[in-house]
Order: C-alpha cells, then sequence, then structure tokens
C-alpha cells in the first residue's frame, strides 16, 4: 500500500491511527479487486467489480452492495490526497467476509503503486520466467490467499534470477503468471485455459479482445510445460497492460503479437474509463 490515507466504507482515515480497526481484517481472508487507473479515473471499475463480487458470493453465499459511483468518487479523491502522480496508478479494494452476526464489514480502498507507462501499455521489459508448480485452495478467486502466494513465487522468481514465475498445477499443466492470465501462441494460434481453470477476470476478456484484434484464434486449452519449449511466443495481461516473454529457461521467444497488440492498447485503455 501507499499513501498516508484510505477509505475505510465512506470514511476517510489516515493509517497513521494507533490499531485501526480494518488492519485486524487485513490479516484474515478477504477478497479483492486491483485496478489500474488513468488520470485518477478508473479503468474497467465495474467490470472488476463485477469479478470480484461473483468470487464473493462463491466463497461467502451472499453479495455485498456497493454504489459504484461513489466508489468512483472515493478512487480520484484518495488519489488525490494521496498526490499520487496524475498519469496511471493502481488501487485496490478489499471485501471482507461476513461477521458471524451475518453483518459484513465495510470494503477497504487502498492506494497502489504509481506506474510508469498511461493507460495499458506493451512493457519495454522483456521479463524472464521460470515455471513453479503450486496449488491454491479456490484458486479461481483473487484472495487473500492467492495474493500471498503470488507474492511468495514472485520472491522465487527473483532469487533464481527470473522477472515472473509461470504457475503450473501438479499435472504440469501451465495455468497463469501469478494472478494474471497468460496465453502461449504458436503461428495464428493461442493457447488459453478457460476461466474455470484459470479464473475470470477483466485481463482475460482483454487478452481475448487483443487476440481477436490481431487474428489469433483461440483455443480454450492449457499446455504442459514441456509444450513451452514449442510455442513462438508467450503473454502475459496484467494490470500494467502486455509483457512479452523474453525466456522460460532455455526456451526464447518471439516478440511479434505484442508488438501488433500495441497499436490497440491505447483504444482498450480509452474504452476503460465506461467499463
Amino acid at each position: 500500500m501507499n499513501g498516508t490515507y484510505v477509505y475505510y466504507g465512506d470514511k476517510l482515515l489516515g493509517r497513521d491511527e494507533t490499531r485501526p480497526e480494518y488492519e485486524i481484517l487485513l490479516h484474515g481472508n478477504y477478497v479483492y479487486a486491483h485496478v489500474t487507473t488513468l488520470d485518477r479515473h478508473p479503468l474497467y471499475l465495474n467490470a472488476h467489480i463485477a469479478c470480484a463480487l461473483d468470487s464473493y458470493e462463491t466463497l461467502y453465499s451472499t453479495r455485498p452492495s456497493l454504489d459504484l459511483e461513489s466508489l468512483r468518487q472515493h478512487i480520484s479523491r484518495l488519489l488525490e490526497i494521496n498526490r499520487m502522480p496524475s498519469g496511471s496508478n493502481s488501487v485496490t479494494l478489499f471485501l471482507f467476509p461476513p461477521e458471524t452476526s451475518g453483518i459484513i464489514p465495510d470494503p477497504l480502498l487502498v492506494s497502489g503503486r504509481p506506474l510508469i507507462y498511461r493507460g495499458y501499455s506493451l512493457a519495454d521489459l522483456r521479463p524472464r520466467a521460470v515455471v513453479v508448480n503450486y496449488e491454491l485452495p479456490f484458486g479461481t478467486h483473487r484472495t487473500a490467499v492467492s495474493l500471498t502466494a503470488s507474492g511468495y513465487m514472485a520472491d522465487f522468481a527473483r532469487r533464481n534470477g527470473a522477472h515472473i514465475a509461470l504457475r503450473v498445477d501438479r499435472s504440469e499443466q501451465l495455468i497463469s503468471a501469478g494472478e494474471y492470465p497468460v496465453i502461449a501462441l504458436k503461428g495464428k494460434h493461442g493457447f488459453l485455459p478457460t476461466e474455470k481453470i484459470c479464473g475470470k477476470s477483466v485481463e482475460r476478456d482483454l487478452l481475448i479482445r487483443l487476440c481477436d484484434q490481431i487474428g489469433i484464434g483461440i483455443e480454450s486449452r492449457t499446455v504442459s510445460a514441456e509444450e513451452l519449449s514449442e510455442m513462438d511466443e508467450i503473454i502475459i495481461f496484467d494490470f500494467t497492460g502486455i509483457r512479452c516473454l523474453l525466456c522460460c529457461g532455455e526456451n526464447y521467444y518471439l516478440n511479434l503479437a505484442g508488438q501488433k497488440m500495441e497499436r490497440f492498447l491505447a483504444e482498450i485503455t480509452q474504452q476503460g474509463f465506461a467499463g
């Protein structure tokens, strides 16, 4: 988290308070949504919140009520009062599970870190990746567990001279890059796990849209760790935009489709203000 202030429900609070109420909640379970902003306005907020609420209902059998217009205003105000740059930033909304009484705690909204590029972009740095086998409970949902596991795997990747950990399951099938979708390309074909395997997300939908715009046909299936050596390109879509892998282990990849996708990223960013 960055910034001095957070929104807890409709209350703007300073994080320098002694043992604020929300601090205890962050040590337990939650569902979260990580949202990219541009000029202090969220991108695809409705879609991000819809995914988070669907996960919340699946896990807790109830659905919190959120005022999206108020949330938009809170995001703009939070970035402003925390003096975040007016370009691209990120914010995170935490949704906490119901109490034993059935009461749902207020959501928590915090500032993330400023981003280098404006909106969704093609990262100049092509990351190196390692394959990591790890399973997650309720792995298709963005939760405290998935966020913590992704952090550990990112640390593991750095310790092994890489930037990104590609997650495979116990049968060595490629699932995701942390919590974000990854597509393997061979020629004009892309292989992307189904929502049932990798989870529903805004980033997955945008990746599919980009593939369609450059003429890549998508087959909804996983690829094995062994098949990675046969692929031409590996592309990840995270909250910053597109990241095209340089290599995974001894396998090196092209960067042709990613460069074609780059032409459509400004349009996708602009459309995010309405979604």
